[in-house]
């Protein structure tokens, strides 16, 4: 996933007295440029022209409608708290995802995911054996197919791996022991794969394993801990475990300048990531946003509500719509905690005033950490991540495990309900 981050457009303005106009002794107001926000659409990093993009200010105005260019992007003028919508092609249906809240000099970026039109690639990955090693597993950015594979015999070994990945990816292999824990692992550049092709990492330098010390505190019933680490494009997911209180070692690859995320999950899943670490501390209930409950919509006003979420400082969701037709609308943006409810955009293509049934999902959560909570949180609500359409709210949470800028924690709640017209 693409990291995104604000453009910092500065603007020189020129301010001077009127020489002949005495006693005036004013500056003369100048008018300064907003700045553009600007969106960028891709799948797995591969632009996507000619999208429709639709841009709106804050009080609902129509901005512009324009078209992504060849490398995906397209930019107008919003003013503060506008809304950015995007008609993509990521699924079978028509698929619109939209931005809420957002601010001059945002750099939106939506990374589509694979769907059934995606192709896949078989190919091998050539590595040295490791001793001690009994199974392998390899990483790339788009997985599919392939597990743990028993090492074949030979020096080197070739591994064979099925990936739906359109662009180049790093590679991790990670060779494991009888049990599955890490012994070594070999970390390979960025390559696109190719039918039948090989992937050598023989001349790769391997890394050793590291273990870290996960404790957590406060938690619930039921949840489930879940780790990894990121390198670039590839992510090593750390075996899961009961999420109980308690310290749980956990063996990852020691990476240079890896993140690090851990997860808590459950009905209130709770995220802290960061640079890796050889300890890191998870507080459940201090992480944990308020329960939010009972979603609802009103077609006339695009009004979505829900009740709870009081501590929440965003919210992201997604309607199915059903009318003539089937449409799915994603969205995110930030909310003032306490607040309860958000207006989405006015969109001639899907008129939801004329829907016979409506399927809610909505989510909240509170981003803390970082240099600041906003920091955080600005991160959050320009990542398109939160608005793939191929997933539900709760597999969403996986944006989380993605490399992060900022060091932070996420508390989530959800909330879902079918409503008939």
């Amino acid at each position: 996933m693409l990291v995104v981050m604000r453009i910092a457009l500065i603007a020189a303005a020129v301010l001077g007295c009127g020489g002949d106009n005495q006693g005036a002794g004013v500056d003369s107001p100048v008018d300064v440029p907003e700045d553009p926000v600007s969106i960028r659409v891709t799948r797995q990093s591969v632009p996507l022209a000619g999208l429709s993009v639709v841009f709106h200010r804050a009080d609902g105005t129509l901005v512009d409608t324009l078209a992504t260019d060849s490398d995906g992007r397209a930019a107008a003028v919003t003013g503060p708290n506008g809304s950015v919508t995007a008609f993509t092609t990521f699924a079978s249906d028509p698929d619109i995802k939209t931005f809420l809240g957002v601010q001059p000099g945002d750099e939106l970026v939506i990374d589509g995911s694979t769907n059934a039109t995606t192709p896949m690639t078989t190919y091998k990955v050539r590595v040295v054996p490791v001793a001690g090693a009994v199974f392998y597993r390899v990483s790339v950015r788009c997985l599919v197919g392939t597990g743990e594979q028993v090492a074949p015999a030979g020096n080197p070994i070739e591994l064979s791996v099925t990936t739906t990945c359109l662009a180049p990816t790093e590679t991790l292999v990670v060779a494991l022991d009888g049990v599955g824990f890490p012994i070594e692992s070999i970390l390979g550049a960025a390559a696109t794969p190719t039918e039948n092709g090989v992937v050598d990492l023989t001349n790769e330098a391997p890394v050793t394993a590291e273990t870290a010390m996960l404790t957590i505190a406060n938690a619930g019933q039921g949840g489930m801990l879940e780790s990894s680490r990121a390198s670039g494009q590839t992510q090593f997911l750390a075996e899961v475990d009961a999420g109980t209180n308690g310290t749980h070692p956990t063996v990852f690859p020691d990476l240079d300048g890896a993140t690090q995320t851990v997860a808590v999950t459950g009905q209130r899943p709770v995220f802290v990531w960061g640079a890796a670490t050889s300890t890191q501390p998870i507080d459940v209930a201090g992480t944990q946003v308020a329960v939010v409950e009972d979603p609802s919509i009103d077609r006339a006003t695009r009004v979505v509500a829900w009740t709870g979420g009081a501590d929440a400082n965003f919210a992201f969701g997604q309607l199915s719509v059903e009318a003539t037709g089937r449409g799915l609308w994603s969205f995110v943006g930030p909310i003032t905690p306490g607040t309860s409810n958000l207006t989405l955009p006015a969109l001639a293509d899907l008129p939801i005033d004329a829907a016979t049934r409506i399927g809610l999902e909505v989510g909240v959560g509170r981003a803390e950490g970082g240099p600041s909570a906003q920091e955080v949180l600005d991160e959050l609500r320009r990542d398109g991540g939160w608005l793939d359409a191929n997933n539900g709210l709760q597999a969403r949470q996986r944006t989380l495990f993605e490399s992060r800028r900022t060091t932070g924690s996420l508390g989530l709640s959800f909330a879902t309900a079918t409503i008939s017209f």
